[in-house]
């Protein structure tokens, strides 16, 4: 739907996950990837599937194929508190968080996202489209029924995971820390809100790759870019919101946002920490 008639179902505080392609935008409501978990969509034309994991709360963006064919993602279950899906086509595994298929050695290729309030995604992108779950099921009230109490203990600090299969043994973050993570050539960092904030413009590199995430405070957003432009490398210490900078236009790349500590950390044990 536009983002008048979304407005009008949402509130301004509410997370969305807005996914950009080629100059054209949509964005997806958290409580409204609850019970789909799953949602295909052409954005930009590119033939892409929005992925939603309740219990990690990890959206992620991935391709529509799988093993070179068009895939059917179904929802499978959840192993280590995170969705694995199964491709109805070629009957494949793909653990959501990893983007692994189970049977090949192909993962899948993501597209970025990026979290936000209703709120700033409608100043920023008020052309675009929303996707909105109508919950016009009986079914669909009786999961959420079901998944009420047990999501309370999952954001709840004083409850572990409700699936005790972590290792829950890093205690660099606190286990319910929603923090950014970043999986790049087989190494991982995860990025802490107040690491963020303290460095809004922050360079490294990591798995091979240059990058620079950013804190745009006016939004409350962040965002992570490839430093690579026309196969150079390039220093920065300001980007726009955009990924402007002096030298030129930087490429978004793909984050795993609001992820919690707890479930990055086990399925990514050597992952560096940045708080």
């Amino acid at each position: 739907v536009s983002v008048s008639e979304a407005d009008a179902l949402l509130s301004d505080d509410e997370i969305i996950y807005a996914v950009e392609i080629n100059g054209e935008a949509k964005g997806y409501p958290r409580k409204h990837l609850e019970i789909p978990h799953i949602a295909g969509a052409e954005i930009g034309g590119e033939e892409v599937v929005m992925t939603f994991c309740a219990l990690s709360n990890l959206p992620v963006v991935y391709e529509q194929n799988v093993n070179d064919d068009r895939s059917d993602l179904g929802i499978l279950l959840q192993t280590h508190n995170n969705l694995l899906m199964v491709d109805k086509e070629s009957g494949d595994l793909i653990q959501q968080i990893t983007g692994q298929t189970e049977f090949s050695e192909r993962r899948l290729r993501s597209f970025p996202n990026t979290m936000m309030t209703w709120k700033n995604f409608k100043r920023l992108y008020p052309d675009a489209e929303v996707f909105i779950y109508e919950f016009n099921r009986v079914l669909d009230s009786f999961l959420l029924a079901v998944f009420e109490g047990p999501m309370e203990k999952q954001f709840s600090e004083e409850h572990g995971a409700i699936f005790p299969t972590l290792a829950m043994e890093d205690d660099r973050l606190p286990d319910k820390e929603l923090i950014w993570g970043l999986d790049s050539g087989g190494d991982q960092a995860a990025f802490t809100g107040a690491f963020m904030e303290k460095n809004p413009v922050f360079q490294f590199s990591l798995g091979g790759n240059d990058y620079v995430i950013t804190y745009h405070p006016e939004y409350d957003i962040v965002r992570l870019f490839d430093r690579n432009i026309d196969g150079q490398t390039v220093d920065v210490d300001l980007v726009e919101i955009d990924g402007q900078t002096t030298a030129g236009k930087l490429s978004e790349a793909p984050l795993h946002n609001g992820v919690f500590w707890m479930i990055w950390a086990h399925w990514f044990p050597d992952t560096k920490v940045f708080d």
